[in-house]
């Protein structure tokens, strides 16, 4: 089978074909629809090779995907061939975290997926799995397509010295079997354990044969007897562990909603100034900050936009908060929506900002003011004001406090 060679000499990855194409869509199908759709998703894939599981992925989501993988020459033709403002590529040794130098991998993930990846650490299994789950969040899933022992073909190419020579495996590979896969899974703490029979797409089956052999193989896969020759395994397992107790709130906080024409909703709105301090320094700074500005001003985690009534007649206002945004019990429709990072604003298109009680909220904040700098013109200005004494509130949605040193 016409194989790739990584830097250190051993196949790695299979030669373009139109059968790995289709075995790789179908995969990543398998994969998302293990995915819950929301935003803000994270994706680590491990052993990315040169990106194309990935980017496929990324395509399917509204959350990130970081493709990664210990090959230089794969992560650069990676780089190279695939761009999506949610995707990102770079070396990475998930067994070694903490000597990574890159930022985003300070964080966990909701899953970390893989395709033909597991068997290659066959002997460190249990390392990669202790490493798996320290970089999963609580509840987190792995997701992985792993060879199949049973299988004729990969029984011959693992088993037998020679084939492995000509094969140029690695040392360490080892295809798994089901019961290998899911007693290590259960020695590691994983729970909702699942290790299914799937697929008998070969990389290089010819043109011609690529329909008949995914028509028979899902009937095979059907057949108690033989779906155990399947080419892999669909793995999947949810990170275990005890259970982190998250507080429920007894109340939630006020809605900071902006005087209607209404005399009592004016009446409201003026006594919440009186009673609540930091409410009325916010509006009293913004009030003063928002008098002298024109042009187009951007409104982060608006809610109901309680501010805009403050804008004079030569601003431009754009709302913008996330989808789930009802998690916080607003209801604003005539806003833009985006994922919690990405703007959905082209570079250098707006004069202002305000970002008002919402960074503490933002579970990725660098990523979104990176994103700020990036859609404000030279020469921007901007307001920013976090809690910094302030009760754990919109549970679980609430992630930091910060000093002035921080931000």
């Amino acid at each position: 089978m016409s194989s790739i060679k990584d830097d250190r000499g051993y196949n790695q990855v299979f030669k373009p074909s139109k059968a790995l194409e289709i075995r790789t869509a179908r995969r990543c199908d398998y994969i998302d629809s293990q995915i819950t759709k929301r935003p803000g998703v994270s994706i680590l894939e491990i052993g990315c090779g040169t990106g194309e599981l990935s980017y496929l992925l990324a395509k399917k989501t509204d959350g990130s995907v970081f493709g990664t993988d210990l090959c230089l020459p794969f992560i650069e033709a990676a780089q190279k061939n695939y761009s999506l403002k949610n995707l990102e590529f770079a070396i990475f040794d998930f067994n070694d975290a903490k000597n990574n130098k890159y930022s985003f991998f300070d964080k966990k993930f909701d899953y970390i997926v893989g395709n033909g990846i597991l068997h290659h650490l066959y002997y460190d299994l249990d390392k990669t799995l202790e490493s798996l789950s320290s970089l999963l969040k609580s509840g987190g899933k792995i997701i992985f397509l792993e060879p199949n022992l049973l299988n004729p073909y990969c029984f011959l190419i693992f088993k037998f010295k020679l084939l492995r020579k000509l094969a140029k495996l690695e040392p360490a590979e080892m295809a798994f079997t089901k019961q290998f896969i899911s007693e290590k899974l259960e020695k590691h703490n994983f729970n909702d354990i699942s290790v299914n029979y799937k697929d008998f797409l070969l990389p290089n089956t010819p043109s011609f044969l690529i329909k008949p052999v995914i028509l028979l193989g899902d009937l095979l896969e059907r057949t108690p007897l033989f779906r155990t020759l399947s080419q892999s395994i669909y793995i999947m397992a949810k990170k275990g562990g005890a259970e982190i107790n998250i507080m429920k709130e007894s109340f939630r906080p006020v809605k900071n909603r902006a005087p209607t024409e209404g005399t009592f909703e004016k009446i409201k709105f003026k006594l919440r100034l009186v009673l609540d301090l930091q409410n009325k320094t916010i509006y009293k700074d913004l009030k003063t900050f928002l008098a002298g500005v024109s042009g187009t001003v951007l409104d982060i985690g608006c809610g109901d936009g309680p501010y805009k009534h403050l804008l004079n007649k030569k601003c431009e206002y754009i709302g913008l908060d996330i989808e789930n945004h009802e998690n916080f019990d607003y209801q604003n429709k005539g806003i833009l929506f985006f994922n919690g990072y990405d703007i959905p604003l082209s570079n250098e298109s707006v004069d202002y900002f305000i970002c008002t009680e919402v960074l503490e909220h933002v579970e990725y904040p660098k990523k979104l003011i990176e994103d700020i700098y990036r859609v404000l013109r030279s020469g921007g200005e901007g307001i920013i004001t976090v809690p910094f004494s302030a009760r754990y509130h919109y549970i679980p949605f609430d992630y930091f406090r910060y000093t002035p040193t921080a931000l």
